[in-house]
């Protein structure tokens, strides 16, 4: 009976990854002794048996290796990350419209970053016209996230079905955490929202005209700002804590102004801490605490609080100077 030689594509690990197999293809790393499998869209292949792990710095660059972010993100789906190795997403200056949203779950989040522009980030602008999230972080720690612009604007004309959606243009949630950095949001109902025990820390931040609020924290979450950070003109207010949740923002520079009703409002249970902060022009106050929650406001320049500095009021809180 005659033997049937199966052949396979055999190339070294960094040229793999820039290839896309056919579907059913076999592609054999000669230099890492690891074999993959095509599907016809996956870069590299896809690993075949066992957990293979990243063990050394890889940077995944969009678009030139990877079409999009999703596509970098549905590479290292195939991985673990181990700590000594860090993984960066390097999107290069752009306006990129994506139609879905861009889900960061990865077991190993905590080992990648994200990164746009840093220095301008307005260069590196992510629309989605479509979805309630642009980016969307759930159930894990990612390391890093920085140097985009998030635009949640309507496409009416190309994207009909999109008109209407409450837009985030980042979401955190359920026991998630993201470091920012130099960042915006705009032109979303919520720039960035804290949700169901998770966490942010934010620095050189900018969420403005949102047609909610700049920021939302909420249900046992927690928000720190650092740096120069801005929440302006957004329609209800620049940060809105709920629901035993709590806000923090120590970085001299800080601004929290012109928002069409509140500077910041706290309910629910949450607590405030700023130093170093503007908190002013805001129409309706600048501060507001009500059922049962604290803020503590020092060295920092406000106009109007309510109930009134260090007197209890608005179903038994306080703001104290």
């Amino acid at each position: 009976m005659a033997e049937t030689l199966i052949q396979n594509r055999r190339l070294i690990e960094a040229d793999r990854t820039a290839v896309i197999p056919a579907e059913g293809e076999l592609l054999y790393a000669t230099d890492t002794k690891r074999l993959y499998i095509g599907d016809g869209t996956t870069a590299g292949g896809i690993p075949v048996g066992g957990t293979f792990f990243i063990t050394e710095d890889m940077t995944l660059n969009v678009p030139s290796d990877y079409a999009d972010i999703n596509e970098a993100l549905g590479y290292l789906a195939s991985f673990r990350i181990k700590n000594t190795a860090t993984v960066t997403i390097q999107v290069a200056d752009g306006v990129y419209t994506y139609t879905e949203t861009i889900l960061v779950k990865h077991p190993d989040a905590q080992f990648i970053r994200i990164i746009g522009n840093e220095s301008d980030p307005d260069s590196c602008e992510i629309k989605n016209p479509l979805q309630t999230y642009i980016i969307h972080v759930e159930r894990c720690n990612l390391g890093y996230l920085g140097g985009f612009k998030l635009n949640g604007a309507a496409d009416p004309v190309n994207y009909p079905e999109g008109v209407g959606v409450e837009r985030r243009g980042l979401l955190v949630y359920f026991n998630a955490s993201v470091m920012i950095g130099s960042m915006s949001a705009v032109n979303c109902h919520y720039g960035i929202h804290v949700y169901m025990n998770s966490v942010i820390r934010g620095v050189n931040i900018t969420l403005s005209s949102n047609s909610h609020s700049g920021l939302i924290v909420q249900f046992n979450s927690s928000a720190s700002f650092d740096g120069s950070c801005s929440c302006r003109d957004n329609a209800f207010a620049g940060v809105y804590v709920h629901s035993n949740s709590a806000f923090q923002s120590s970085g001299t520079g800080t601004e929290i102004t012109s928002n069409d009703e509140y500077g910041i409002y706290i309910l629910f249970n949450s607590i405030i801490s700023v130093t170093n902060i503007t908190v002013t022009g805001n129409t309706k106050k600048d501060i507001y605490a009500l059922n049962a929650s604290y803020a503590r406001v020092t060295s920092s320049t406000y106009g109007t609080l309510s109930p009134a500095l260090n007197a209890i009021g608005n179903s038994n809180s306080i703001i104290t100077g």
